[in-house]
């Protein structure tokens, strides 16, 4: 096991150096609208690189206090194989064995996290309803199985996140009638190894107006005001948490 976990390793590692030597701006047609560039979310910066077929390559992020590291995407063609982070030249966690189904939809993959040399790996598997939406996400880990289910609105939109995690946690959401940009980037939500709070923002085809979320006796209420540049491109999510304040999300695009 540790053999095949250095070879991992040094694979992720060795394609990491790799794309250090790719260009920012692909050759992409200059009709994607929605070709991201950046996204900032609270004091994280998100940099995004594209290879020359249009997909993207690596996520560079980088924290206000200093932090900073890599996702690399592995694949074949349009089909993501596998996601790194890299930190420091290491290998902390991935998202590997991803598995594809006859319509090229992602049905599961493995989460492998790093620590003293032996991964502890998480296997998820995603389920779809008739509509092509996601309709489960189920987590097997030796801490056990957690089963979230999704249900949309005929407009492909979020309308309900319920989890099943020991306890029930019930998220509700609106949406406005423009178009996001995060659900139109393939396989987005594998990309973010350790950041799976963007699955929120990436599964609906609208952008967010709000969200009500209750768990025990709680309930936590958030308002979302979207700003737009002149081709009505979502540029800036204005987030207001009765929780924990206030927040934002920020993107720019290449053209």
């Amino acid at each position: 096991m540790k053999k095949q976990c250095f070879v991992i390793a040094f694979a992720c590692a060795a394609l990491f150096m790799a794309a250090c030597n790719k260009h920012d701006l692909p050759n992409i047609p200059k009709d994607k609208r929605f070709l991201v560039k950046e996204l900032k979310y609270g004091d994280r910066n998100y940099a995004f690189r594209y290879d020359h077929d249009g997909f993207i390559d690596t996520i560079a992020v980088s924290g206000v206090h200093g932090f900073s590291y890599v996702y690399q995407v592995a694949r074949h063609g349009a089909r993501i194989d596998s996601v790194a982070l890299i930190r420091n030249g290491a290998v902390e966690s991935t998202n590997a064995d991803i598995r594809y189904d006859q319509k090229g939809r992602i049905i599961g993959f493995t989460y492998y996290l790093y620590a003293f040399y032996q991964p502890f790996p998480s296997v998820i598997t995603l389920t779809y309803g008739p509509s092509g939406n996601i309709a489960t996400i189920t987590r097997n880990s030796t801490g056990g199985t957690d089963l979230d289910t999704l249900t949309f609105n005929h407009r492909n939109d979020l309308q309900r996140w319920t989890q099943d995690w020991g306890s029930r946690e019930v998220t509700t959401f609106t949406f406005d009638a423009y178009q996001n940009p995060l659900h139109y980037i393939d396989g987005l939500f594998v990309m973010f190894v350790e950041e799976t709070f963007f699955w929120e923002y990436i599964f609906s085809e609208h952008n967010s107006t709000g969200k009500v979320r209750q768990y025990l006796n709680i309930t936590e209420v958030t308002t979302i005001q979207n700003q737009y540049d002149t081709h009505q491109r979502l540029i800036k999510k204005n987030i207001a948490s009765s929780a924990s304040g206030q927040d934002s999300l920020m993107i720019t695009y290449f053209h």
